[in-house]
């Protein structure tokens, strides 16, 4: 009996593992939970997850995706985390400004920045200038990894700079508009040794042009706006850089419950019809506003032809 066991049990050591499906559900969007998005994690991994909508400073105005999967041991595992915003005021002068004038400019953007410092404390609001994926990992990725990380190497996301392409559109006159979207592989010492990570980090943009914009002898203000979409990363042991793999798999075939999936369609379906009436009671109040203006422009006139 004990070699029919053995002997089965070295069957089943020798047999592939199924990956483990498990559920992110939202108890919060439509007033009962419901299964929203299911992933296929390695085997043996257990997850914690949900989805969040009511959030400080995301990079979406719908909800987040939260996600902590971990390997049984604990040494290698999956997040997906909400998105940040980071904002940034600053001011441009040059010699023609008269040297007073500049230094106030400079301080009162210094101050702005520090009151938005302080809003924007414990969330996921930022102060910071954002030129390229570089500044966006040295602001929000680096300081949280180990001393002596390393980027091993940055690769596009064709797919997602695709997407930035065809929705942001082209630049607008007197705009900056910037995007980006990357895998990052990073490297960096742990308890037994090196770790690897891959990141999935994508960004966009509006700004002002704070050269096209700018009046000689007078100083210029501008601005950035700037949304990191929600970030995912996984790790593991450089000698289990299989993990990752699976990882990357797992989050790549994520699956959207159908049911889910049509209710947060017609939010958005709800938001794009409110947005739409918006433009329109702006744009008839603009009309509005220029037809009185009209108006008491010519009973002006009237007045002085009397």
């Amino acid at each position: 009996m004990l070699t029919r066991i053995a002997i089965a049990l070295t069957i089943l050591a020798a047999l592939p593992l199924r990956a483990e499906p498990f559920a992110i559900v939202d108890s919060e969007g439509f007033g009962r939970p419901m299964d929203a998005i299911t992933l296929d994690l390695p085997p043996g991994w257990t997850a914690t997850g949900h989805i969040a909508w009511k959030k400080p400073c995301s990079g979406s105005e719908l909800y987040e995706i939260v996600l902590h999967a971990r390997s049984a041991d604990g040494q290698a595992g999956l997040r997906l985390m909400p998105g940040h915003s980071v904002q940034w005021i600053g001011a441009s002068v040059d010699p023609s400004v008269d040297p007073n004038i500049a230094r106030l400019a400079l301080a009162q953007a210094e101050s702005t920045r520090s009151q938005l410092q302080t809003a924007f404390r414990d969330s996921n609001c930022h102060v910071g200038e954002v030129t390229d994926t570089q500044s966006v990992l040295n602001a929000l990725i680096l300081p949280k990894r180990p001393q002596g990380t390393r980027v091993t190497r940055i690769t596009p996301d064709d797919t997602r700079l695709a997407n930035y392409r065809a929705s942001i559109g082209q630049q607008l006159q007197g705009m900056i508009t910037r995007f980006d979207a990357a895998v990052v592989d990073l490297a960096y010492p742990g308890a037994g040794g090196e770790m690897v990570e891959r990141l999935w980090l994508s960004w966009y943009q509006f700004g002002d042009d704070a050269r096209a914009n700018h009046m000689p002898g007078i100083p210029g203000a501008h601005f950035q706006a700037t949304t990191i979409e929600g970030i995912a990363f996984a790790w593991a042991p450089r000698e289990r850089t299989a993990e990752v793999e699976a990882a990357e798999r797992a989050l790549k075939a994520a699956r959207a419950n159908p049911d889910w999936q049509a209710r947060v369609q017609e939010v958005q379906r709800k938001l794009g019809e409110e947005r739409a009436r918006s433009r329109q009671q702006s744009d008839a109040e603009r009309k509005l506003q220029e037809a009185r203006r009209d108006a008491d422009h010519q009973r002006f006139l009237e007045t002085i032809r009397r």
